[in-house]
C-alpha cells in the first residue's frame, strides 16, 4: 500500500485521480491550492501527483505565458523553491498540454496527459512508489543555514540540504558537525539546533485523508 498526495486546483479532478488509487488500496491525501508543502511532507507520501490545466482561451494558440495560460503553474513554481519535495517521485498530469510546453527544470519523474493516459496512472504510481526506497529520503531535521528540510540517502545521521548544500554529520545524541554549503569551515552544533519549530495547530487547515476504509479528517502534525 502506497501513500499518494494528489495536488490540484480543482477538487473534482483531484477526486477523479484519487478514485483508482483508493480502489486499489492506497492511501490518498487531496491537497487543493494554495499548496502547503510542509503539510504534504508531514503526510509522508511515496508519490506526489500535480495537475496542470491549459486555460480555455489558450487552446487555439501556442502558450504565450505559462503562468497566465496554465492553471497549476504556481505550485509547480513553488516546488522549484522547495527542493526537499524533489526527493519524492513526482507525476505531472497535463490537460490540454504536451510535455514540451512545460518551462521548468523541476526534476519530475513522469508526465501523463489527461484523459488519454488515465489508464496508465495507477500502474505508473505503483511503479514509482516501489522505487522510492532508492531515492533520498526526507529527514525530520531542518537546515540551520536556510531552514529547509534535510534529506539523507542511507544513514539518517548523515544529512544534506538540497537548497543550500549544507551537510551535517551527527556525532552522538546531542552534538553534530556542520559544513555550510558542503565545504569548510566546519563548526559544531547541537541536535536541538536542527529541530523544526513546533507547528501552530490553529494554522493547519483540515484536509481529507482517504484510505481503503473511507474518508477521515486529518490534521497534519497531530496524527501519528
Amino acid at each position: 500500500m502506497a501513500k499518494v498526495a494528489v495536488l490540484n486546483d480543482f477538487e473534482v479532478y483531484a477526486e477523479l485521480l484519487a478514485g483508482p488509487l483508493i480502489r486499489a488500496g492506497h492511501v490518498v491525501m487531496i491537497e487543493l491550492g494554495p499548496i502547503d508543502f510542509e503539510r504534504v511532507l508531514n503526510f509522508g507520501p511515496n508519490v506526489v501527483s500535480l495537475g496542470l490545466y491549459r486555460k480555455k482561451y489558450a487552446f487555439d494558440r501556442p502558450i504565450a505565458r505559462f503562468d497566465a495560460d496554465v492553471v497549476g503553474y504556481q505550485p509547480l513554481e513553488d516546488m522549484e523553491r522547495y527542493p526537499a519535495i524533489n526527493v519524492i517521485p513526482l507525476i505531472l498530469i497535463g490537460t490540454g498540454l504536451q510535455e514540451k510546453d512545460i518551462p521548468t527544470k523541476l526534476n519530475y519523474d513522469l508526465f501523463l496527459t489527461f484523459p488519454d493516459d488515465l489508464a496508465l496512472y495507477l500502474p505508473k504510481v505503483e511503479e514509482l512508489a516501489a522505487k522510492v526506497k532508492t531515492r533520498r529520503r526526507i529527514s525530520g531535521y531542518v537546515c540551520p543555514s536556510c531552514g529547509s528540510r534535510f534529506v539523507f540517502v542511507q544513514r539518517p545521521e548523515d544529512l544534506f540540504c538540497p537548497r543550500c548544500g549544507t551537510t551535517v554529520a551527527m556525532m552522538d545524541k546531542t552534538h553534530c558537525i556542520v559544513a555550510v554549503h558542503g565545504v569548510g569551515p566546519m563548526r559544531t552544533c547541537t541536535i536541538a539546533e536542527l529541530l523544526a519549530p513546533e507547528p501552530n495547530q490553529q494554522l493547519f487547515k483540515k484536509e481529507l485523508h482517504i484510505g481503503p476504509e473511507g474518508a477521515t479528517d486529518f490534521y497534519p502534525g497531530t496524527a501519528s
